[in-house]
């Protein structure tokens, strides 16, 4: 495991510009002499948007609660039908997705 040093975190961080610049077909940039590691400032501005959040997530998460219910109890009374079938179709499916 790395430890997110500052020294560790800008190590991390070139090395994930290379990364991309090699994905992209740039060339990759100089590397620094060791001891001349240059702190940058992160910047970060929210929208209104984002800034209203958390009172949106006070209210909890956008649940249908009826529908929880309605399918708790088909479930519970053995009414919920199940396709094992189309359930394995989009497992699969969804490893292709992962795979590639």
């Amino acid at each position: 495991m790395v430890s997110l040093t500052p020294t560790n975190i800008t190590r991390l961080r070139t090395a994930g510009d290379a990364e991309t610049q090699r994905a992209q077909g740039a060339a990759p940039a100089p590397a620094r002499p060791a001891g001349t590691d240059t702190a940058r400032a992160d910047t970060l501005s929210l929208s209104t948007a984002a800034r209203s959040l958390p009172e949106v997530m006070l209210k909890g998460p956008p649940v249908d609660t009826a529908l929880v219910d309605r399918l708790s109890a088909a479930i519970a009374d053995g009414n919920y039908p199940i396709d094992s079938a189309k359930i394995a179709a989009a497992m699969f499916s969804a490893s292709l997705d992962l795979s590639s």
